[in-house]
């Protein structure tokens, strides 16, 4: 099983990539499809093609560039295996703004599983947060 914690790394990596350039294609890759997202709200949404998740990042994408949030760190990370196919990953994520101000927070659940092109995010479930 490749490592939990560098796959969630590379993410927030290509988050911030992503936040700079305004494109969020390179974000795709860390999707399985079908994808589902299960909002804080407790709203499910099945993801079941590429153009879909660019659509669903591009919403998130939006939303951080009005908060300003740049840069993004993981305040925690417990992760999981399940079985050789399968992993959990629990992430309290920050989003700051250049000067250092917290902008939004939050937990999310990841049910991760292991492709032939790598790990994948096949279920994400947000739980509330702050927005500062």
């Amino acid at each position: 099983m490749a490592d939990i914690n560098k796959f969630i790394d590379d993410y927030r990596a290509t988050w911030e990539k992503a936040i700079a350039s305004n494109d969020v294609s390179p974000l795709t890759r860390f999707f399985n499809i079908p994808y589902l997202a299960v909002g804080g709200d407790g709203a499910v949404m099945l993801v079941s093609s590429e153009a879909d998740i660019r659509s669903f990042n591009q919403d998130r994408l939006r939303l951080f560039i009005q908060d300003k949030a740049t840069r993004w760190r993981f305040r925690g990370c417990d992760a999981m295996t399940l079985g050789s196919q399968g992993a959990f990953a629990t992430v309290n994520w920050e989003g700051h703004r250049a000067d250092g101000t917290l902008a939004r927070a939050w937990r999310h659940y990841y049910n991760l599983v292991q492709t032939p092109a790598g790990l994948k995010i096949l279920v994400s479930t947000f739980s509330a947060g702050s927005h500062q």
